[in-house]
């Protein structure tokens, strides 16, 4: 979802409608960028929308009618708004949904948009076939640009936060109900099962609940531990639309194929630390600054990942960019390289390796693909 006018395109989650987690996040670092820019008080901010208790409602009535459910939030969050018309509404999560709002005026304007979201979305039950289920949404919000002097990804910031008073909530209500003589037990059980849960996300925060890989929150915590030159790398999954794609497959095909690449990247050179920086893109940084090693690798497992991870007659297949940052100084402008560079061989034919400085490439190996 988009504001009319706008020259921003959306990639499409395919279940819900909305807009990807990969797109919002592209847009949100653009307006980021302005706002610091800018410097005269331009501001946008973020509302995370969470569906509490999903888990039970696959539990109860099976995955079909947990889908059901998120395709009409969904519904409900793309036609709800009039006025502070948001720049983007997107699937950000299994469970949760991202409004970007872009020139609020002040942090009470979240707060309005908020109370509207959980008003408006779940103000009156769910119908799902002849079924009438109740939905509790929270919400959680942050005004950006964040205080930060660098640029940051608020919506990871929201998140955090969203697990945090997940956590906390819980804690509450499950005191709450063992002060009742064990009365409503089955309802503490319940609870503490959530609250194991929540606990663990918010443990496990710095991580990807689908490849175990570091996200982007965990790579920006470990980062700037990296002393030293290192090779810096992006790595594209060519085709993870066509594999969500697959009908009979239900997205468990992206989610293996996504799950190999991360398994096969795991492999590289002792010291590597690989993450899954969002969408179908894995951000690797490799200690030392041999490109030619590090390129004859990934090529490898561009051969293995095409003869050990297909589905039927599609093959996974994945392009990389590849920089060298001489130290931390240059880890920066290295990413941003890297990723132009996995972007250019994805465009120019896919499963392929670019480098993207041309100093990191001895001129003995005139074959490999550069730019």
């Amino acid at each position: 979802m988009t504001e009319p006018g706008s020259s921003f395109q959306f990639g499409v989650d395919r279940q819900t409608g909305l807009a990807t987690i990969h797109e919002f996040m592209t847009l949100e670092a653009e307006i980021d960028a302005r706002c610091r820019s800018n410097g005269d008080g331009d501001a946008y901010g973020i509302v995370l929308v969470d569906i509490e208790g999903l888990r039970a409602i696959n539990a109860n009535y099976g995955f079909d009618f947990g889908d059901q459910v998120l395709v009409e939030i969904a519904r409900r969050l793309r036609t709800m708004f009039d006025e502070l018309r948001p720049r983007c509404v997107a699937r950000v999560g299994g469970d949760e949904f991202g409004v970007l709002v872009d020139g609020i005026e002040a942090s009470r304007n979240l707060s309005q948009l908020a109370r509207k979201i959980r008003l408006d979305a779940v103000g009156y039950p769910l119908l799902i076939g002849v079924t009438r289920i109740r939905i509790r949404l929270r919400t959680t919000f942050r005004r950006g640009p964040s205080r930060k002097p660098v640029a940051s990804d608020l919506l990871w910031e929201v998140q955090w936060a969203d697990r945090i008073e997940a956590t906390r909530e819980l804690h509450q209500r499950l005191e709450a109900l063992e002060q009742r003589d064990g009365q409503l037990a089955g309802q503490a059980a319940d609870l503490r099962e959530r609250l194991a849960s929540a606990e663990q996300r918010a443990t496990l925060g710095l991580y990807d609940d689908l490849t175990g890989l570091r996200n982007r929150r965990g790579l920006n915590d470990v980062l700037p531990t990296v002393l030293g030159p290192r090779v810096v790398l992006f790595v594209d999954v060519d085709n993870l639309r066509e594999l969500n794609g697959l009908d009979d497959q239900n997205w468990e095909a992206g989610d293996q194929a996504l799950a190999g690449v991360a398994r096969l990247l795991q492999t590289l050179p002792p010291g590597t630390i690989v993450g899954r920086w969002g969408g179908d893109e894995f951000l690797v940084i490799v200690p030392g600054a041999d490109t030619v090693a590090i390129v004859d690798e990934l090529e490898a497992l561009i051969r293995c990942a095409r003869s050990e991870l297909h589905f039927g007659d599609l093959e996974v297949t994945f392009s990389a960019g590849l920089a060298v940052a001489r130290g931390p100084a240059d880890q920066r402008d290295a990413q941003a390289a890297a990723r132009g560079a996995a972007k250019t061989a994805k465009a120019s034919g896919r499963a392929r390796v670019v480098v993207a400085d041309q100093e990191a490439w001895p001129e003995s190996r005139p074959g490999r693909s550069r730019h």
